[in-house]
């Protein structure tokens, strides 16, 4: 299965449109112009009147080549007339697929459609909406609900609340719906939702080794030799995570206007680092503590479409050292975020980021031995990606830091030096955002939102 759905974040527009109606609501210009004005070529497939060559309910995909495989019957039996110039939006309960008809054979009773990707601007006319991370309050909406009730159910103004949010979990999918008779085949329902469902976790780390490895060490005064281990260890660590998320698009007469994705983070990061060097070193590394910490798909209704987002989180750790002798020492602290971060595209003018935020910090007495002189930092923060069909969109990173300065000797027979430490705060901001064929082209930037404040300075002699 193909990787290749290249619609990313902006791309959020994507996922399923029609000008048909499939749920029995006989005119879909109303919905449409609720919140977006759709191509009248954009044809929406629905997967439950499909079947494969096997006969199965649904047609078969294969992501790779951008074939779509379905029975003629079914085609003929649900009256589709997909034609090499049809954009064909495809609702697969957990996922949805938007591809421009290249060409379309027909071999026995197996109608083989080979698609490529489309432009955004050639599916939608005219948008202006924003889609949001909350589920709306409670609401009773049946699968035969026409689209035209769906829309009014999920919408506030121009905000459009989820329909349906899938949780990856370790053990399988489970869907929060807003429809009470929800199916979807291999996954557990939840049900209808009666309030928000927001980004959030808390996750504990301990003894988590960074890097290590042996020396070899020579005694200068005898000429003998042992082995010593170097290593960054992060001997605890913590980080407590809630978030909502917002995805805000313009398109007028099919130019795209606007675009703006932005997480709005709420961060506890606590983390003990020991740091042990046999000799001089300079090394600086990122370690994945922990993978998708945090998944979820947010599915949603915009007029006559279905849009689909994933957000996962993932647990990071960076260091940078910079040792000129020997030394074992300790560094901790932690650290309070809030913010509202992101980047948003406007025609024209390109991109630019979305910068908000609050920070409260500690830093933790240190220790520390040796004979050195050294700088270090040590980092842990969470890293927020937001993607459409598992293709990345746009990272963000909120990076809370300690710096480590020490010179001099600190030893039992001999303390003469200054140890300093101060405390920071990162933002990291990566989009790669294309949006079907049309590429925004990429952001990265790093933004210091804090400089480093000295919250420890001693100097030392005897």
């Amino acid at each position: 299965m193909l990787k290749k759905l290249c619609f990313l974040l902006g791309v959020t527009l994507l996922v399923s449109c029609s000008e048909k109606d499939e749920f029995s609501d006989p005119s879909l210009e109303n919905v449409n112009a609720i919140s977006a004005k759709l191509n009248e070529n954009v044809l929406l497939l629905h997967n439950s009147k499909l079947a494969n060559s096997n006969g199965d309910e649904g047609m078969a995909y294969d992501e790779e080549t951008g074939v779509m495989q379905m029975s003629l019957e079914s085609v003929e039996m649900a009256e589709y007339k997909i034609e090499n110039t049809s954009i064909l939006s495809v609702d697969l309960d957990t996922l949805a697929v938007l591809r421009k008809v290249a060409k379309v054979d027909t071999i026995g009773d197996i109608i083989n459609v080979h698609t490529e990707e489309t432009d955004f601007e050639e599916v939608f006319r005219d948008a202006d909406f924003e889609l949001v991370s909350d589920m709306t309050e409670d609401v009773d909406l049946k699968t035969a609900s026409t689209i035209q009730e769906i829309n009014e159910a999920l919408r506030d103004g121009n905000k459009i609340h989820p329909a349906r949010v899938i949780y990856h979990m370790p053990e399988g999918r489970i869907v929060r719906s807003v429809f009470n008779d929800e199916q979807i085949d291999g996954v557990e329902m939840f049900g209808n939702t009666k309030k928000t469902i927001s980004i959030n976790f808390s996750k504990k780390i301990e003894n988590y080794t960074l890097f290590e490895k042996s020396e070899q060490i020579t005694n200068e005064e005898t000429g003998e030799s042992y082995s010593e281990k170097s290593g960054i260890y992060l001997t605890s660590g913590e980080i407590n995570y809630g978030a909502d998320f917002s995805l805000k698009t313009k398109v007028k007469w099919f130019k795209l206007r606007k675009f703006e994705f932005s997480v709005s983070p709420h961060v506890f990061a606590e983390a003990n680092f020991l740091m042990r060097y046999a000799k001089s070193y300079t090394r600086e590394d990122e370690i994945k503590l922990m993978n998708n910490v945090f998944k979820r798909t947010f599915i949603y209704y915009v007029g006559a479409c279905v849009l689909a987002i994933t957000v996962d989180t993932d647990i990071m750790a960076a260091y940078k050292v910079e040792s000129n002798g020997f030394l074992q020492c300790t560094a901790g602290f932690n650290a309070s975020i809030s913010s509202k971060f992101g980047a948003k595209y406007k025609r024209k003018k390109g991109w630019s980021a979305i910068n908000e935020f609050e920070f409260n910090k500690e830093l933790y007495t240190p220790q520390f031995m040796g004979e050195v002189n050294a700088n270090l930092r040590a980092e842990i923060f969470p890293r927020t990606k937001a993607k459409i069909c598992g293709v990345n969109g746009i990272t963000i990173d909120m990076v809370p830091y300690v710096n480590t300065e020490i010179h001099g000797s600190f030893l039992n027979t001999k303390v003469d030096g200054s140890v300093e430490m101060s405390m920071g705060l990162d933002a990291r901001i990566n989009a790669k955002v294309k949006i079907a064929k049309k590429n925004l082209g990429g952001f990265e930037k790093e933004y210091q939102i804090v400089k480093p404040i000295v919250l420890f300075d001693e100097t030392y002699s005897n």
